[in-house]
Order: structure tokens, then C-alpha cells, then sequence
């Protein structure tokens, strides 16, 4: 980027000026509903409030009934936005960074994949033939199947088609999450 363009500032994560826009698109259709020039910098929770509060009114205005999700980057993670976003009813997935209430939760896992890892003689552990899927791939064959899915009194049944190459992978997840059910 040459010439100083307006906006353009230094950021220390890319060693080099650029803009950090923030683009808003809707999930289903992929269709932008925002795309902002703005500097090159990460937004405080009082900017990224003030841009979601009038994106959230405009899609209100129109889709008064509209369920409203937020999917962002952790920078997005502030207590500011979480808190407008509970206040207009929206719910949030933001990608948040480790803390040491993650890792405390996530130790027995860590060990275990340290174990192996040792025992095996490898530099890392791998738990099953996904450890090398894509996002593409695990979307194809967990998200993007046809299915009969029956709403009963007590329960929901979902019929796979009997050539799904993955089933057995489903059946197992499927019996986990009843496992741990309430």
C-alpha cells in the first residue's frame, strides 16, 4: 500500500499499514448487509457497538421477527457488544483467544494428547481420521446430508440414507450428545 491513504495506520500484527474494514454478510444467502472502510486498527467496544446497534435497528426495521446471530472475530468479543447484544436479543459466537479458565477446563485432554504423543514418538497427537479434514470436508459430511428428520412426542429421529459413507461417524457423535444428555 503506497501513497499514505487516508485510514491507512500501522499494525504491528501485519508489520506494515493497512485498513481493517468490517464487512457484514448474511449467513444464509451470503449477501453483504455491511462493508465499512475503517483504519487499520482493532475497533473499541464503544465502535463496534455504535456499528451493530444501527445494522441490528435496520434489519429490525424491516424483519421485525428475524432471529438475529452475531458470528465475529474475538476482537469483536468485547463486554460492550455482548452486552447490546443481549440487550436487542441477538445471540453471538465470537472466536475468543485461550484464558486460564479454558486451559484449567481443557487439561485432561491436553494430557492425554501429550501421552500419546510421547508414546507414539511423534511431534503431535492425532484422536481420529478427521485430523486432517478440511472444513469443506467435515461440512459435507456431517452438515450437508439429506435426512428425514421426525419430531416425535419425546424425542427426534433422524433417518440417514443408507449409503451415507459416514454414518457410523454420525451414529457414535449422535450417541455421545444423547450420553450426556439431561
Amino acid at each position: 500500500m503506497r501513497g499514505g491513504q487516508q485510514l491507512a495506520l500501522f499494525n504491528a500484527h501485519f508489520d506494515d499499514t493497512c485498513f481493517q474494514p468490517i464487512h457484514i454478510f448474511e449467513a444464509a444467502t451470503g449477501k453483504p448487509v455491511l462493508s465499512l472502510l475503517r483504519p487499520g486498527k482493532r475497533p473499541s467496544g464503544a465502535e463496534a457497538v455504535a456499528i451493530l446497534r444501527h445494522v441490528i435497528a435496520r434489519i429490525r426495521r424491516n424483519w421485525p421477527r428475524v432471529e438475529i446471530t452475531l458470528r465475529g472475530d474475538g476482537h469483536y468479543g468485547t463486554p460492550e457488544v455482548m452486552e447490546l447484544l443481549e440487550d436487542q436479543g441477538c445471540g453471538y459466537i465470537f472466536g475468543l483467544s485461550g484464558n486460564a479458565r479454558l486451559s484449567k477446563i481443557a487439561q485432561p485432554w491436553c494430557e492425554d494428547a501429550a501421552v500419546r504423543r510421547v508414546r507414539q514418538g511423534k511431534d503431535r497427537a492425532r484422536r481420529s481420521l478427521w485430523r486432517k479434514a478440511t472444513f469443506e470436508t467435515l461440512r459435507r459430511a456431517f452438515l450437508k446430508i439429506a435426512a428425514r428428520v421426525e419430531e416425535l412426542k419425546s424425542r427426534v429421529r433422524v433417518a440417514l440414507p443408507s449409503a451415507h459413507p459416514y454414518q457410523p461417524a454420525l451414529m457414535s457423535i449422535a450417541g455421545r450428545i444423547t450420553a450426556q444428555g439431561p
